[in-house]
Order: C-alpha cells, then structure tokens, then sequence
C-alpha cells in the first residue's frame, strides 16, 4: 500500500482545477463494465405535480426577494461564542492569499452548481439513456436548492450581520484599501452563510442520489463523486472563514441549512429512510482531498493510495 500526496498550487492553477473536478464525473467501478440500466424504484416517490410548480415558484420568489427587496439595515455587529476566537486565529488577510482563497471559493460555489447540473440534467440521459431519472434528479435537485435559496435571502431581509472583514476595514488604514471595503449592502449579507449552504447542499444531493442508483456504475465511481464534493464543501466554508466573509456561527447555520434542503428534505419526500435493494456496495474512498494554507499560499492536499 502506497500513500502519495500531491500539492497544488491554488494561486494559479486554483479555478480551473476546482472546476475540473468537480464538473469531471467519476470514471465507472469498472472501465470494461457496462453501465447498469436505470430505473426509478418504485419504493420511491416520483415528483409530485405540486413539486412541478412549488420548485419553480419558490426560485421565482427568492430571486425577487434578492434582486427587489433591500438588505436589512445592521443589526447585529460582532460575533457570538467562538466567533472572534476563531477569526483571530485563523484569519488571512495578506492581500495575495486573500484574493487566492476568494477565487478557490467561487470556484467551488459555482463549480458545486455546475455540477450538480451535470450530474442530473445530462449523464443519465447520456451514459444510461434515462431521460426519466434525468428528469426526477433534476426537479428534487431544483427544489432544494429552491428551500436554500428562500431560507439564504429571507433571512438577510430581516438580519443585517456585519461581515467579519468590515470591522477590519474600520481599524486598519492598511486593510482599508482591499477592493471589498468600499462599502455596499453586502456589508450586511454575512448571515446565513450562502456559499457554504449551497456547497452542502449539492454535496449532500450527490451522496443522496449516488447512494440510491449507481450513476457511475457504483462502487469506486460513485463513492468518489461523493467524497470529492464533501471535500469541496468543506474547503468552501473554511475559506469563508479564513477570509473573514463569514464567522463560524454562519457557517454552521449554512452547513445545517445545506443539509436539511440537500438530504433530509428530498430523502424524505422521495427516496425514504430504508435501503434500496439495487443501492451499490458502500466502499472506501481511495483520495481524500484537504485544503492546505502556509505563508502566502493557499492550495489543495491530495493524499490517497496508489
């Protein structure tokens, strides 16, 4: 058994990396192995009509609750238990490393959506010939991030949480010249945390449905689909921290909120709490990928066997 660890260099090779990964789709369990057939239990729920208006509606409703009703005012400033302590120990704020861990992040936060895309709109229909699991994936996909988008903008109508970084530019005549402390109503957006939020929630979607069908042929293909999107959710809401965009409090209420929308809401209206017959083996995941920080560089581990 040989370990092997890799660094890569996040400043410079950091968005198309993240993106790669997360948009390439695992490889099947078995290169020469067909792909299994597809086919909705029928244990499990299939959308209901009502969902094929709910989703829809709900995007529509947290669209104009973002783009036509103004953030809340500042009501609450500052953090709350571990909050501060955290920042102060691990805030970056060297304008290189800063700009390297924002850009991994949006990285991350559009590439986790693209590939959710991808995974339910394209490679059933593709690579099984289902159309129809297309079309179910995709509608539980759009619901929850529907709840996560409603939950993320109602919230910040209402709570107006300074962002973590602003406070800084207040102190530090040095600080005060980053881009981001020109101030705008995202000042007031720090509460709930949308990049975790949505990270988790494609995170918990993917292990959700790669659990219940073999998209990837099950086994190693579908464990890695899983595993590599929990790595990127993790990353993603570490660096909003580590960026001060976000305290720790946010992040936990986003990772919940990620969790709820992305699996306990549509395992429950759909998939069920009991085991499908033609689930695949639950294996190990042979890679695990980590975020690693030193200095004024920012970039990934990949350790795993080869």
């Amino acid at each position: 058994m040989i370990f092997a660890c890799y660094h890569v260099d996040m400043r410079r090779w950091g968005p198309l990396a993240v993106i790669a990964v997360l948009l390439l789709p695992s490889p099947p369990a078995r290169a020469d192995a067909p792909l299994p057939k597809l086919e909705w239990d029928p244990a499990w729920h299939r959308v209901r009509p009502w969902e094929y208006v709910a989703g829809p509606a709900m995007v529509t409703g947290a669209l104009v609750l973002r783009l036509a009703v103004p953030t809340a005012d500042r009501n609450w400033q500052g953090g709350i238990l571990f909050d501060d302590a955290v920042i102060d120990a691990i805030a970056v704020r060297g304008e290189g490393a800063r700009h390297a861990i924002l850009t991994m992040s949006d990285s991350m936060f559009f590439g986790a959506m693209g590939f959710r895309l991808v995974d339910s709109v394209l490679l059933p229909g593709l690579l099984h010939g289902s159309w129809d699991i297309s079309l179910q994936m995709s509608f539980i996909d759009i619901e929850a991030f529907a709840v996560v988008a409603v939950v993320l903008w109602g919230s910040q109508i209402f709570v107006g949480r300074e962002r973590p970084f602003v406070a800084v530019c207040r102190s530090d005549p040095e600080y005060a010249a980053h881009e981001d402390c020109g101030a705008t109503d995202d000042w007031n957006r720090s509460f709930i945390a949308g990049h975790p939020a949505v990270g988790v929630t494609a995170a918990a979607l993917t292990c959700l449905h790669h659990s219940h069908m073999p998209l990837y042929g099950g086994g190693l293909g579908d464990d890695l689909a899983c595993g590599l999107m929990i790595a990127a959710a993790a990353a993603n809401g570490l660096s909003r921290i580590l960026a001060e965009k976000h305290y720790t409090s946010d992040v936990i209420f986003g990772t919940t909120l990620g969790l709820l929308a992305g699996y306990v809401i549509p395992k429950s209206l759909h998939y069920g709490w009991g085991t499908s017959p033609d689930s695949p083996e639950p294996g190990g995941l042979p890679a695990v990928i980590l975020p690693a920080i030193s200095g004024d560089r920012i970039g990934l581990f990949v350790i795993g066997r080869l």
